[in-house]
């Protein structure tokens, strides 16, 4: 079941807002969109954000933040075919990007 969570959410995390400085420190830009929320949602739709430019950097994204928080791969596949439809409704979207994103509504169990 999707439990609900008070966490502190970007919103909109894809490269354009990530800034890494010359001595590789990593800023996150662009709060406008933040809310409280589950943060496996948030986790997921940067996920298929980095899906549609790069699947193995999004591999890594998601590797990475599963072990550093302790977070199910699992639990954050559950919000998948959620924000993948939440996706489909923006207008810019290019056919592989829209078949990528029709692809994640079918691994819902």
């Amino acid at each position: 079941s999707m439990n609900e969570h008070n966490k502190f959410c970007h919103g909109n995390l894809n490269l354009d807002n990530v800034m890494v400085d010359t001595h590789g420190d990593i800023y996150v830009l662009d709060w406008v969109a933040a809310t409280r929320g589950n943060a496996s949602a948030d986790v997921a739709t940067t996920y298929l954000n980095l899906t549609l430019i790069s699947g193995e950097v999004a591999g890594k994204y998601l590797r990475c933040y599963s072990e550093k928080t302790d977070t199910p791969i699992e639990y954050i596949n559950d919000w998948l075919p959620i924000v993948a439809a939440s996706g489909l409704n923006k207008k810019c979207l290019g056919k592989q990007e829209r078949s990528i994103l029709l692809a994640w509504l079918d691994v819902a169990e």
